[in-house]
């Protein structure tokens, strides 16, 4: 006998196996309604647990939640008519997420799903590894990660260093933690393998120079550059050196 709470650990564990499936429309998944059977008892086991049985019918009856609820009826020789509930209509994933507590999650993976695959309909397949970046980023995130699609895939040999991108908040730190995204979904708009170039080919970017780091030894040439222990000093081809003083 499945009490409600049973009901959401089963969904739970469900939506956790299926939702990037879900997200894509998946055919083996979308023979929708779901249905979840209760799990009526027989008679038998009904006699040998009558209170347990009274509170998993009491459970459903005060049952205000998601899903169409259905109820049949039992003529059992000692305990006479009953009625029961017998299964949970589920009429797609927005059900299962309100269920398990998901539904602001599934919503927005499904709405930041559908404007990347408008855009580019190859997404379809590549966006489903990438659930939790649909529902997780923040607006800003999620917005300068479209743009950064949508700039390379207009311009796929700018040759230019990615600090010089037209693209609103991009710096190094934000890309540092998102060139393997970025390169995956640029190879499939492109119609490549992501594994076979790097972030910089792939996205025809040009990688900055190697940082050079130099550990100041001396205290009297530390104490003419303010006290600093190092200097690093990365040159670009227009010839300036941009140095950083720790």
């Amino acid at each position: 006998m499945k009490l409600p709470e049973d009901v959401r650990q089963f969904l739970a564990r469900r939506f956790q196996s299926k939702h990037r499936e879900w997200l894509i429309g998946d055919a083996s998944e979308s023979q929708w309604p779901l249905e979840v059977q209760l799990g009526i008892p027989t008679e038998q086991a009904a006699l040998r647990q009558v209170d347990g049985v009274r509170a998993w019918v009491g459970a459903w009856q005060s049952w205000q939640g998601v899903g169409t609820l259905s109820w049949c009826e039992r003529r059992w020789k000692a305990l006479g008519i009953q009625r029961l509930p017998e299964k949970l209509a589920l009429r797609g994933p927005e059900d299962v997420a309100m269920w398990v507590g998901e539904s602001v999650r599934w919503e927005r993976a499904q709405s930041r799903n559908r404007a990347l695959t408008a855009r580019w309909p190859v997404l379809a397949q590549q966006l489903s590894r990438y659930f939790d970046v649909l529902a997780d980023y923040g607006d800003a995130d999620f917005r300068r990660l479209a743009e950064m699609l949508d700039w390379i895939a207009n311009h796929p040999n700018s040759d230019l260093y990615p600090r010089q991108l037209p693209v609103s908040g991009l710096d190094s730190k934000w890309l540092d933690g998102r060139k393997g995204l970025l390169t995956d979904l640029v190879a499939a708009i492109q119609g490549g393998s992501s594994g076979d170039l790097d972030f910089y080919q792939r996205c025809g970017l040009k990688a900055p120079p190697p940082l050079v780091r130099m550990r100041v030894l001396d205290q009297a040439l530390r104490d003419r550059i303010a006290s600093r222990s190092s200097v690093s000093s990365r040159s670009y081809v227009s010839g300036r050196d941009w140095f950083d003083f720790h």
